[in-house]
């Protein structure tokens, strides 16, 4: 018994991570790190569902449990720090849950260079806390997009939203924005969170330009369950026939989309009889 149709949801999301801070002797361009003294952790995250307006944000600090106010007379360095872990801890559990209940709803998700940092820093902060295991969703990578789709002098988001004329990323003050979120500026954090949105703004513009042309792309068609409907973009507002093709194997006959314009083709073949040899 089939299921009945969906839309699909596609869930493009980015995330913004805390330097950790260290130990170290001799001059900060020659650094040995002697002693972590605080890993780095996730301050946050912005999301958007491809199919809705609005882009929303997660971060550490909209919890209590990291507010919590430590306590630093007659403290020493050690029990402080220890102190801010553990209301780091706690925060980001409460960030990780947001994530992955998105995330288990997702039936692919989207980023820029998400299966390399985003994706393994929110996973792997997942099973360090030893939170409950989320479903793999199918993953789009815009960054893997433009290295097989094409060639550019940098697969940055940055480079590529300005040469695909999205305008580039927002500026920002540097690792001073990020020592200032870390130390409770209200307006660094404030920056951070509008400089997250962007990302997530063009990281959508970004996954839509490259779309029609990535041939590794989740069959939306088969997610939603509407078998006359664009592989790439879910459209049904029809395929126009191109002919057909041929592979190794078979001929097949060839569609384009009336609305993204991806080139696509039957599942089966023109011919029942296949070639002796290949």
């Amino acid at each position: 018994m089939n299921s009945p149709s969906k839309k699909a949801r596609n869930l493009i999301y980015d995330i913004e991570t805390c330097p950790a801070l260290g130990l170290y002797f001799g001059k900060p361009f020659d650094v040995r790190i002697a002693k972590t003294v605080q890993h780095e952790y996730v301050f946050g995250f912005a999301w958007q569902w491809e199919d809705e307006p609005e882009i929303h944000t997660c971060y550490i600090w909209d919890f209590p449990e990291y507010n919590k106010k430590v306590d630093l007379k007659n403290v020493s360095l050690a029990k402080t720090i220890k102190a801010l872990n553990k209301n780091i801890t706690a925060g980001s559990k409460q960030v990780l849950k947001v994530w992955s209940d998105l995330v288990n709803e997702a039936d692919y998700v989207t980023g820029h260079n998400s299966d390399s940092f985003d994706y393994k820093q929110m996973h792997g902060r997942l099973i360090q806390y030893k939170l409950p295991p989320i479903h793999r969703p199918q993953f789009v990578d815009t960054k893997k997009m433009a290295k097989r789709l094409g060639y550019y002098d940098s697969n940055s988001l940055d480079n590529l939203s300005n040469r695909f004329g999205n305008g580039g990323k927002m500026a920002h003050d540097g690792i001073d924005m990020w020592w200032a979120c870390m130390n409770g500026d209200k307006k660094a954090r404030q920056h951070m969170v509008d400089y997250n949105i962007v990302d997530v703004e063009k990281t959508l513009k970004l996954y839509h330009d490259f779309r029609p042309y990535d041939y590794l792309h989740p069959n939306v068609a088969n997610i939603t369950n509407r078998p006359d409907a664009c592989p790439k973009c879910g459209s049904e507002k029809g395929m126009v026939s191109e002919g057909t093709g041929h592979t190794k194997t078979g001929e097949y006959r060839t569609f384009k989309c009336k609305s993204c314009h991806t080139k696509t083709r039957f599942r089966k073949g023109e011919r029942n009889e296949k070639p002796k040899y290949v």
